[in-house]
């Protein structure tokens, strides 16, 4: 090849090099062209209307079918889960439409599942009650049980792999736990895989297809499901976890009642989903109101989808803030917290272990009025400890414009290790009138703690509070 013409092809080059990084700095450098341009990265606050846009409840044709017509019984004594069975396939059959459970009294001896464009509507004034022979939520289905994908006992109302799903109406669903699932001692079956050989199953990496257990059931569980509704309905006395959408994209949840309290009753855990709406809904239950989740070690790891995109707001006077954890080994990213009124709780609990891996990031707290609370608890050692090997990201923590009567201790408590600090906090325009007792920050291996007019019991808090000395032995 002659000089001249490689001299040539050099010069083309170093021209549409020139011209490609010209464009990249009109682009990047010029605040205008951020803000107006294409290439601009949303971050914060800023992604919340794409996000919503996103989320678009599911709608159904305008077709009934009513399940006394294909045999159900409204006395409360008949099994009426056949006819619910046969009208669940009548209807996404036909192309979709409305299942509907009239007002009375209906027995279901076993899970009710959902199919394509189905909307299970329990009308008002109608109860669904689950029966209480175990083995009626038999054969196996393939669940995520605390965080590890495996195949159990079907959740009460259960959809695997479905689209156009929803359970609507202001009737009241009663899984009748408490004379049953709660009897337990365990969560598991007496006699079968313990909670520890689950987790040992998960940690060796086990085909997911080769763990078969006897867990008690959640109650309302899509399993990698699109579009998803579950509005207005009451669910009482349920066995376990309530809704636990996992590996879902565009799921709404409004308006619930929830109201059981049995042993690990969380309410609203989202688990490895993407674009979520929770909102209005009143919380009566004895664990986490809401726990966004992510799997659990191994078992996520394999398939680490993170929980991201995910909305709460408007909570009433019950509701007890929100937790993200324990099960978060996928990631959990982009949690949007607003506009919330309630009586006590915490803001933010955070929970993980130095095994469970993952991260917990960009996540944004504003507007809320709160009786008594602590402000932020990141909390990097929870249950599960196996050495230490894989420490959870913390990171990108965002909390403003918030009012609390009541402090309680620590009312903001980051804790990090040396080989994973906590990172970026931003706790602005926070008051608490009073202070139950101190003490008011635990703060030890955290970087870039921001306080930025967060007052507490009278007290201007420092803008860059001080670390607490590294606990001996860690």
């Amino acid at each position: 090849m002659s000089k001249t013409i490689l001299g040539g092809t050099i010069d083309r080059e170093r021209t549409l090099s020139l011209l490609v990084l010209t464009i990249f700095l009109a682009c990047g450098c010029s605040p205008q062209a951020r803000k107006d341009s294409a290439c601009e990265k949303r971050e914060g606050w800023d992604l919340l209307p794409e996000i919503l846009s996103r989320i678009v409840p599911p709608k159904f044709a305008d077709r009934d079918f009513n399940v006394t017509d294909y045999g159900a019984a409204r006395d409360g004594v008949t099994d009426c889960n056949p006819a619910f069975e046969k009208a669940i396939a009548a209807c996404t059959q036909a192309g979709g439409g409305r299942v509907v459970v009239p007002k009375g009294t209906w027995l279901t001896n076993g899970p009710i599942h959902l199919d394509n464009n189905v909307n299970f509507h329990v009308t008002e004034g109608a109860t669904i009650l689950f029966g209480t022979n175990f083995d009626d939520y038999l054969p196996h289905v393939r669940v995520r049980w605390e965080g590890t994908e495996c195949y159990s006992y079907s959740p009460l109302v259960y959809a695997c792999q479905k689209t156009n799903i929803a359970l609507t109406g202001k009737g009241t669903l009663n899984g009748q736990a408490e004379n049953s699932w709660a009897m337990w001692p365990d969560k598991l079956k007496p006699g079968t895989t313990t909670n520890e050989e689950l987790r040992e199953l998960n940690h060796k990496d086990v085909p997911v297809e080769d763990i078969k257990v006897y867990a008690k059931p959640t109650f309302f569980e899509p399993f990698e499901c699109t579009n998803v509704l579950i509005e207005d309905v009451t669910i009482r006395d349920y066995p376990f976890w309530c809704v636990h959408p996992t590996f879902c994209t565009n799921v709404t949840i409004r308006r619930l009642v929830l109201d059981s309290h049995n042993s690990n009753n969380d309410g609203l855990d989202p688990d490895s989903c993407t674009d979520v709406l929770m909102e209005d809904c009143w919380l009566d239950q004895s664990d986490d109101c809401v726990a966004i989740k992510a799997g659990r070690d191994n078992s996520a790891w394999r398939r680490p989808r993170p929980c991201e995109n995910i909305v709460i707001r408007n909570m009433p006077s019950n509701f007890e803030g929100v937790a993200i954890g324990s099960e978060m080994s996928g990631g959990v990213r982009n949690v949007f917290i607003y506009d919330c009124n309630y009586d006590g709780g915490n803001i933010l609990y955070c929970k993980s272990n130095l095994d469970r891996g993952g991260f917990i990031k960009d996540i944004y707290v504003r507007n809320l009025n709160v009786g008594k609370a602590r402000i932020l608890r990141l909390r990097n050692n929870y249950h599960g400890y196996r050495g230490g090997n894989f420490p959870t990201e913390f990171r990108n923590i965002n909390i403003e414009n918030v009012h609390i009567k009541q402090g309680d201790d620590e009312t903001i408590s980051c804790q990090g290790v040396e080989a994973a600090p906590v990172y970026d906090v931003f706790i602005k325009d926070v008051t608490i009138d009073t202070l139950e007792k101190g003490p008011i920050m635990h703060l030890r291996h955290a970087e870039n703690v921001v306080l930025t007019n967060v007052s507490i019991a009278g007290q201007i808090q420092p803008t860059h509070p001080p670390m607490m000395p590294p606990e001996v032995g860690r």
